[in-house]
Formats: C-alpha cells, sequence, structure tokens
C-alpha cells in the first residue's frame, strides 16, 4: 500500500517505549462500485491491517479513521499509553 497520509505515535507500556505508525491509503473504487480505504497499522506487536468500504471515498476515508480510533482505543485499554505530539488524543475522533 502507498499511504497518502501517516501519524507517528508514541507507545509507552511496562517494559519500554516505541513508536507505532498509522497508515492510511488513497481510497479505490473496487469492481462493484464502491470505495475501500486501506488502512495499516505497525508497532504494536504485530502488523494490523484493514480494508474500510464506503458508497464514495470519503465515505471509506472517514471509516478508516474511525477503525484507527477503536483499534488503537482497544489497545490502550490493556494498559498502554499513547500519544501524539505529546497528547492522548490521538486525533482520529471524528
Amino acid at each position: 500500500m502507498e499511504p497518502i497520509a501517516t501519524r507517528k505515535l508514541t507507545l509507552e507500556r511496562q517494559g519500554g517505549h516505541g513508536e507505532v505508525f498509522v497508515l492510511l491509503g488513497c481510497p479505490q473504487q473496487d469492481e462493484h462500485g464502491d470505495f475501500v480505504c486501506l488502512l495499516e497499522i505497525t508497532g504494536l506487536g504485530e502488523e494490523h491491517q484493514y480494508a474500510s468500504h464506503g458508497v464514495d471515498g470519503v465515505q471509506a476515508l472517514q471509516l478508516a479513521l474511525k477503525t484507527a480510533s477503536a483499534v488503537l482505543d482497544t489497545f490502550t485499554q490493556q494498559g498502554a499509553t499513547l500519544r501524539w505530539n505529546d497528547e492522548t488524543n490521538l486525533g482520529f475522533d471524528s
């Protein structure tokens, strides 16, 4: 996937620090006329890839951002702290 946007987060958890990258792909029209936006999250121990589908490119992108927020929220509920620009608000709210 060639990302159109990337966000770098700082990961703090028991045992150390690291970086998490959220990459968004350009929404593409599929064979059925709908759109899909690829999302990749790395740095959480394993690579996570998701495909968000929408009726147009904007909806697919919005859903990819909501997916990123949900995945990262789940990870923080397990005891990790994620920061963007030294803030815990990661900026994926819609």
